[in-house]
């Protein structure tokens, strides 16, 4: 009986010494092959927004049912607006309430000035465990974020990507407060005490808040800016009614895509030639939308259409361009659509010091060994509808934004220092210009996996090699000018 008590009590000794070497020699191997987890945090749109998500009810935010289609036939602006397409008399007041009264679906998108939804409106997919529980996501699109974290798996693995998701619409000075206790988990999960963080789109914004209110954490090893919103779009000038609506201008932008897009979302040539056969239709509607928006009309256009969707859309005001930002909070303070003692005005004007500052923190973090790098597109025409319409961009970013700085041309007038082969960009303005990747053609966040874009956006989120011009061309076949070549696929230095 003792014999046998003896072997068993030896078994269990050997057993746990087995188990505690084993463990060493893991734990060895781990130390050896260890690997940052990387989060990303990614633009409008990565996550579907639902009403009463993550419930039994949860059906799409946006419902256009048979109320819906009968209000569009019994407010007859179906056939006014065919009238107006044909050249026909139509009252720019008339067609305007008309259209209010359609909105109503549409403005369960809205916040209140109070800073809350005006729906129960949110997502159902805040995951908090790695993309390797999620691999269904990474193969949803070819191209944007799924795009960006499938070659980020490719690269360390799904068990070390994270996807932050949130609902767009937020102010992403919260989307950052929960942003930072999701990387808690990511390096609870990880045992890192350092992650990657990489920014998409309006994501570059939340991650600038991160930076700014949590840089003391001491918790990130890179910061990557991918076609970033964070000194803000051209289009949020529309906050201070900048508006342009003018026929040539929408041709040149149809024909500039026709001639330079090599992409494959949409066939721009086709397109060209629609308008090109419809050229009266188009004036009779570019006239009639000067009309709604012109100094007699653009305020009822605002004040019944535009700001019941979108006015208090917390993210939407966030995307200011820095300099626009107190012309365009006076301008709606001034008509009475913005209140002073609001949460939304608090909001945006802490979101405004926060882009302020941000020069400042990305020195900081690479004075303390944080590498930092932002890609952005150029050379594609930005929205045509207001007055940065002849900014170079990369189709909803203006670049001279997107690189923090960088001094940008058109086509049809190069500039005299021009950094850049074909004469458009000036890297000596940029913030960091010697962090700031340029990609001609590329429209905003097409890195469409399995290509070149895809390839370059993996190796600068994961390289072990310094994130400089200078020591991404030395260690690669990356410079800082590349253009995208016919087919959608392939990346070559910019010519002249």
């Amino acid at each position: 009986m003792m014999k046998r008590l003896f072997s068993l009590i030896l078994s269990l000794v050997v057993l746990v010494c087995s188990c505690n070497i084993a463990a060493t020699a893991y734990c060895d191997e781990n130390e050896n092959q260890s690997v940052t987890p990387i989060v990303v945090i990614p633009g409008v749109g990565s996550s579907a927004l639902y009403l009463d998500p993550n419930t039994e009810n949860q059906s799409s935010a946006i419902s256009v049912g048979g109320d819906f289609v009968k209000s569009l036939f019994s407010t007859h602006i179906v056939k006014n607006t065919l009238d107006m397409v044909i050249g026909k008399d139509v009252s720019a007041e008339i067609w305007t309430n008309k259209l209010s009264t359609l909105i109503e679906p549409f403005t369960v998108l809205n916040y209140t000035q109070d800073g809350e939804s005006v729906g129960n409106i949110g997502i159902d997919c805040y995951w908090t465990d790695s993309l390797a529980n999620h691999t269904e996501y990474l193969d949803s699109r070819t191209t944007a974020e799924p795009a960006v974290c499938k070659v980020l798996c490719d690269e360390v693995g799904a068990e070390n990507v994270w996807l932050f998701n949130y609902d767009f619409r937020e102010d992403v000075i919260r989307d950052a407060e929960q942003l930072a206790e999701f990387i808690d988990g990511v390096k609870e999960q990880s045992g890192s005490d350092k992650v990657a963080l990489v920014g998409c789109s309006l994501g570059t914004c939340v991650l600038s808040v991160y930076i700014d209110y949590c840089g003391e954490r001491d918790d990130i090893e890179r910061a990557v800016f991918l076609d970033g919103a964070m000194q803000g779009v051209g289009m949020a000038k529309l906050f201070k009614q900048d508006i342009i609506i003018d026929k040539e201008i929408l041709l040149d932008y149809i024909n500039t895509l026709a001639d330079d897009y090599k992409g494959t979302a949409a066939d721009f040539s086709s397109i060209a030639k629609v308008f090109g056969l419809f050229d009266s239709t188009v004036t009779n509607v570019v006239d009639f939308l000067n009309e709604v928006t012109n100094d007699e009309n653009i305020d009822r256009f605002y004040e019944r259409v535009i700001l019941p969707i979108i006015g208090n859309i917390p993210s939407l005001w966030e995307c200011i361009p820095y300099d626009d930002f107190d012309e365009c909070v006076s301008l709606m303070v001034s008509n009475g659509w913005l209140d002073t003692t609001s949460n939304l005005y608090s909001t945006i004007n802490e979101y405004h010091a926060v882009q302020g500052r941000l020069e400042d923190n990305l020195k900081e973090l690479q004075k303390n060994g944080v590498q930092v790098a932002i890609v952005c597109g150029y050379g594609l025409p930005g929205i045509p509808v207001t007055s940065a319409y002849d900014n170079t961009a990369d189709m909803l970013i203006d670049t001279c934004y997107a690189s923090f700085g960088a001094t940008t041309s058109s086509s049809s007038n190069p500039l005299e220092n021009a950094t850049s082969a074909d004469g458009l960009i000036d890297t000596s303005s940029c913030k960091f210009e010697e962090n700031t990747w340029f990609l001609k053609g590329v429209q905003h966040m097409e890195f469409v996996y399995g290509t070149d874009m895809n390839d370059f956006v993996g190796y600068i989120c994961t390289t072990d090699t310094p994130l400089d011009i200078a020591s991404v061309e030395k260690d690669s076949q990356y410079t800082q000018f590349m253009e995208l070549q016919t087919g959608g696929t392939t990346l070559a230095n910019v010519a002249s």
